[in-house]
């Protein structure tokens, strides 16, 4: 004895076609649920009914992620730095071809090149933690705006 098939419903996905089960095929959650295996951008489409068979349309929106306004906010704010010890050091390589650079004028110096490569040292370790967490970060596929 052979089960019947159940009857099946066409439906169109973008260019392709689909012959879904027609107790699938009534719900739309269980169509979104269905064809978000083939991607994510499913699991929100549109479905739209017409003389039998049914298209899922994505909802547009942005290509990947956009950070919340408030973190772009003060992305921008924030002051662009050189690493001190880089400006240090092309505050010396000026000094050297203005004036000239020897023990003596070199001397009062000294301790601005020691804060500078501690201050430089601080912001190693603190590229480093933040490399640390981005790279145990779960990983997510988004796409950059512009792209």
């Amino acid at each position: 004895m052979t089960i019947p098939d159940e009857p099946k419903v066409l439906v169109l996905l973008e260019t392709q076609q689909h012959w879904v089960k027609q107790s699938i095929a009534q719900n739309d959650e269980l169509l979104r649920e269905l064809f978000k295996v083939l991607h994510p951008k499913f699991a929100e489409a549109d479905i739209k009914r017409d003389n039998g068979s049914i298209e899922i349309i994505p909802r547009k929106g942005t290509k990947g992620h956009r950070p919340a306004p408030k973190v772009l906010a003060l992305l921008d704010a924030s002051p662009t730095e050189i690493d001190p010890a880089i400006a240090t050091c092309i505050a010396l390589q000026q000094l050297e071809l203005a004036a000239g650079l020897d023990p003596q004028n070199a001397k009062p110096l000294s301790q601005q090149i020691e804060t500078a490569i501690a201050q430089s040292e601080q912001w190693r370790q603190q590229i480093k933690q933040t490399l640390d967490r981005l790279e145990t970060a779960p990983s997510s596929s988004i796409i950059a705006i512009g792209f």
